[in-house]
């Protein structure tokens, strides 16, 4: 899997090397002409999967994967497309959640530059074992309490939207699958996600209209 985002003027990919083991990144001018080289993510290895990659308004770039049954996170800094800093090196997004089996994370920032994730877990109980969790890094560098979607079915593969140019009570949309093909949509309004519809049956979550 491949992440990508875009700051002008460069583009970046993020990726799963299989030859070293690890999650590489790369930038790319406007016109997709190589531009820098292939540059390791610090502390990743050959479980490091479903990189999500996003900017915020500062030019700075977030990216969170899975590894082992938990989601991390790292904050990049880049000057000119490349001399990437990463800080922190490796933060653990889905601790202290009492959730388990942490998976797909999907992130976007808001307003304020911070970074919002969403994620697949399991919460273990009779209806609903597989849900989708939010948490949003404070302004303060904290991790926000989780907020869940726990429905009578199993939540798959959350997929997150923003506009950060939008005040951050209106800017942020999750997707994800319910059961076997149903696609929900929900709305958060800055503390708590609300307005939850259906969407159409049978779509990918990240291509559904919002």
């Amino acid at each position: 899997m491949v992440a990508a985002a875009f700051t002008g003027p460069f583009y970046f990919f993020v990726w799963r090397d299989y030859d070293g083991d690890d999650l590489r990144i790369r930038s790319f001018d406007e016109e997709l002409d190589t531009f820098g080289s292939e540059t390791v993510i610090p502390n990743t290895n050959s479980n490091s999967l479903h990189p999500s990659l996003a900017p915020d308004t500062n030019t700075k770039l977030h990216l969170v994967w899975e590894e082992s049954g938990a989601i991390y996170y790292t904050k990049i800094n880049h000057s000119g497309g490349g001399n990437y800093t990463f800080s922190p090196s490796k933060e653990s997004v889905s601790s202290g959640t009492g959730y388990s089996d942490h998976t797909f994370p999907s992130v976007i920032t808001d307003y304020s530059r911070r970074p919002n994730v969403t994620w697949q877990a399991f919460e273990g109980v009779t209806f609903g074992q597989n849900i989708i969790v939010h948490r949003r890094r404070e302004l303060s560098d904290e991790w926000s309490s989780a907020t869940s979607f726990i429905g009578n079915q199993d939540y798959f593969k959350p997929s997150i939207m923003g506009f950060p140019n939008v005040p951050d009570n209106q800017n942020l949309r999750a997707t994800w699958r319910r059961g076997n093909d149903l696609i929900w949509v929900a709305k958060y309004d800055g503390s708590a996600w609300d307005d939850f519809w259906q969407g159409v049956n049978g779509q990918d979550p990240t291509s559904v209209p919002i």
